[in-house]
């Protein structure tokens, strides 16, 4: 006989699966990427609960649960605007990353893999800020970034875009009009990243004995959250 978790987790994977091919099937990639996007949330809920920080629930589910090589190395690029922004230009860290950004061969795609780990910036940082910004500034918490602009502003952030339509890995791109790198997340990478979170959240699940459906609140009464 069945045991009830196990049930559980046969249900709610197979839901999540059969959502994943409909949204495969919706014509708009910004819609697919919306939806995919949204999906995520409810896998984070299945292992992480609904308590505590949902930024924390998403990072966690991209960067623990899926097979993301790069989601802790750090965005050059992005870092640079950050410290530009906050005036940090005169301290080691930004000079370092100007120095890794000149240094890098003009190419029109630059893939994440080689960006660096959190690890090989940490000896230029000067304080607690430069950590942090180190940290959020990974591929992992600019992809919760890039999903909170789908979810709540209906659009992709930044200025690139996957005109080839073949892009299966997050890259960057060159605009030339701009005269800087924008950071491209395609929509196969998005039904890929969805896909490995299915397979990565039916594992955990199987592995504590979790029923997933013990996570979500259900019946007729609609609590206010």
């Amino acid at each position: 006989m069945t045991k009830p978790y196990r049930l559980s987790i046969q249900q709610f994977i197979h839901h999540f699966q059969h959502q994943g091919v409909m949204i495969g099937d919706v014509a708009s990639e910004l819609h697919r990427k919306i939806l995919y996007a949204s999906a995520l949330d409810p896998l984070a809920r299945a292992v992480y609960g609904k308590s505590g920080d949902h930024r924390a629930r998403l990072v966690n589910l991209v960067a623990l649960q899926t097979d993301w090589s790069d989601a802790n190395r750090i965005s050059l690029f992005q870092l640079s605007l950050h410290l530009r922004a906050k005036g940090r230009t005169r301290f080691r860290l930004y000079r370092e990353v100007k120095r890794q950004l000149d240094g890098s061969p003009p190419q029109r795609r630059i893939l994440l893999k080689d960006s660096p780990q959190k690890e090989d910036l940490i000896f230029y940082t000067a304080h607690k800020e430069e950590l942090e910004a180190l940290e959020r500034h990974s591929y992992k918490h600019l992809f919760y970034t890039y999903r909170n602009n789908l979810i709540h502003e209906y659009r992709e952030p930044g200025y690139g875009h996957d005109w080839s339509r073949r892009g299966t890995e997050p890259f960057y791109t060159s605009l030339s009009s701009f005269g800087k790198r924008e950071l491209v997340f395609p929509v196969a990478f998005f039904a890929s990243l969805y896909e490995q979170a299915l397979t990565g959240v039916e594992r955990f699940l199987l592995s504590q004995k979790v029923n997933p459906h013990d996570k979500f609140a259900f019946g007729s009464y609609w609590e206010a959250r």
